[in-house]
């Protein structure tokens, strides 16, 4: 990884017994996010050698990105892609597969839609949860290459997120409104999508309930999507108490209408650590409508 910028495919690769046997392509893209969260710790220590060796190594899931087929895909260490592979269905992934780890860049989504292009990223994107179905929202079984968009395993749990990132956040605002009213239940067999790994598949619901969620852990964003209450109020332990107010809220009315920061307009499609911990009131106006005149040009 190190040497070459990305886990190479080795042709004894799916043994087992050898030394090579790895998910080298999620691999890639783990470890790139890894660095990246790496050269935070780094910088806040003002090491900037350390900064500037992780900042570049998380650049690494770009050397498996083949922008002939608009996914990542798995690298011989000679540098070749391997043949006769598709989104769905091809070696190196560990509990997914191409199409579902293409996402999988929570740090330089930016990069990410660049290198799609906005609309294929949008529309591609769409159509997964569009298609995806609850069945398939577990972390193994027959299905993982059948339905794009499995929000059953951290690969994807960010992923309705991504629109926020685009010109057309109002997606994230159905979508993960969406993920919330269906793949969340009561009994026994449906009361979380997936697997419930050290907590993170209720912590997306209970983030995304309050209309928030961190696509990046290493940064100090939370992202905005669609609040499920009409009230909800966090008291930190400092006693400061952030409040989050969505006027006009309903299952219907899941859409932004507008936003303001302690009075102020937002016009992020994001707030920062500080404010929740600074304590405040953000307030959501809701509508049945996207407003696809707000936030659209930066995120």
């Amino acid at each position: 990884y190190i040497t070459k910028g990305y886990v190479p495919l080795y042709d004894d690769a799916w043994d087992w017994n050898s030394p090579h046997y790895q998910s080298y392509v999620s691999n890639t893209m783990e470890y790139s996010y890894q660095d990246y969260c790496a050269a935070q710790y780094f910088d806040a220590l003002n090491k900037k050698d350390d900064f500037n060796t992780f900042m570049k190594r998380s650049d690494n899931w770009k050397n498996i990105f083949d922008p002939s087929t608009g996914y990542v895909r798995p690298r011989r260490p000679n540098g070749e892609w391997i043949e006769n592979t598709n989104p769905y269905h091809a070696p190196g992934f560990c509990e997914g597969s191409a199409w579902q780890f293409t996402w999988y860049v929570p740090h330089d989504v930016k990069s990410l839609i660049n290198l799609i292009g906005e609309r294929q990223f949008i529309d591609r994107l769409n159509a997964g949860f569009a298609t995806s179905e609850k069945v398939s929202f577990n972390a193994l079984g027959d299905n993982m290459g059948a339905y794009p968009i499995n929000h059953g395993n951290e690969t994807n749990m960010q992923a309705a997120y991504l629109f926020s990132y685009t010109s057309e956040p109002w997606h994230t605002q159905k979508w993960a409104r969406a993920i919330q009213e269906k793949y969340y239940g009561m009994g026994p067999r449906d009361a979380y999508p997936g697997d419930e790994d050290q907590g993170g598949m209720s912590s997306w619901y209970i983030l995304s309930s309050l209309g928030i969620y961190a696509v990046c852990p290493g940064t100090d964003e939370y992202v905005i999507g669609s609040p499920l209450f009409k009230k909800a109020t966090i008291t930190m332990e400092n006693g400061n108490k952030f409040v989050i107010e969505a006027n006009n809220n309903s299952k219907e009315n899941l859409y932004i209408q507008s936003a303001t920061l302690n009075g102020r307009v937002l016009d992020k499609n994001f707030i920062r650590y500080d404010d929740i911990a600074d304590g405040g009131i953000i307030r959501f106006e809701m509508g049945s409508q996207p407003n696809k005149e707000r936030c659209t040009s930066k995120y």
